[in-house]
């Protein structure tokens, strides 16, 4: 199930239509996540969050080319991130104990995609990128982001 995350984006790098691998990027990440909450082992949710985070980003360079893979969307990366704090935050209830495995691989992709988000904001501002203004949104978001990320992070 590993070998469709690393294959989509390279043949999509090589031309090939990133749609028509979405159905292997959605088997796997289910494979994954079954397997997960199975063996409740945060290496599985981590190869799901892997999954799902691959996907994104191959759809958002199929509908908008760019020339880095992970660094060239820092809009994808920083709404990801924010959407994984939060799902880590919600973690924290009683109630979603089952579901606790979750948490670190969460937290962690969370601060992943947030540096990869802080880093692609930072390289457009260097490039000279005419859309500097959404450019400074995305610094506003990643400065924002960060306090969720450090209270996610003293918790655990």
């Amino acid at each position: 199930a590993a070998l469709p995350v690393a294959l989509v984006p390279a043949l999509g790098a090589l031309g090939w239509p990133v749609l028509d691998g979405m159905p292997t990027l959605l088997l796997a990440g289910l494979l994954f996540s079954i397997a997960g909450h199975h063996y409740r082992s945060a290496p599985h949710a981590v190869a799901a969050l892997v999954t799902v985070t691959v996907g994104v980003w191959s759809v958002a360079a199929w509908w908008a080319p760019l020339a880095l893979f992970a660094l060239g969307q820092p809009l994808v990366n920083g709404l990801l991130s924010l959407l994984m704090a939060l799902a880590a935050l919600g973690l924290e209830r009683e109630r979603a104990e089952p579901l606790t495995y979750w948490r670190q691989p969460l937290q962690g992709m969370a601060g992943l995609l947030f540096a990869l988000a802080l880093g692609g904001t930072v390289l457009a501002a260097l490039a000279g990128d005419p859309g500097l203004n959404l450019t400074m949104l995305l610094v506003l978001l990643c400065i924002t982001l960060f306090p969720v990320s450090l209270f996610c992070s003293i918790l655990f």
